[in-house]
């Protein structure tokens, strides 16, 4: 997990769960500067931070899970398609 960027989006669901969303960005070079190209950005952007980014495609580069902090269960693991 320490070779991934995360993001953690928290919201309460309709049952008043406390969900976590959390995305993962593999950090290596390579393949961040790919993904500038895909998003037209600058490689020092930071907008990956702050921004919800879809991208599809990637294997595991890029991944997520929610986290249901209520009943402490993982749930809806999305790994990205083959490419």
């Amino acid at each position: 997990l320490n070779k991934y960027k995360r993001r953690y989006f928290g919201y309460i669901d309709a049952n008043g769960d406390k969900i976590i969303f959390v995305n993962c960005l593999w950090e290596k070079k390579a393949v961040r500067d790919f993904t500038d190209k895909i998003f037209h950005k600058a490689s020092d952007d930071t907008t990956w931070k702050t921004d919800k980014k879809i991208v599809l495609d990637g294997c595991s580069y890029y991944w997520n899970i929610k986290v249901n902090l209520t009943s402490k269960a993982l749930f809806d693991l999305y790994v990205n398609g083959l490419g």
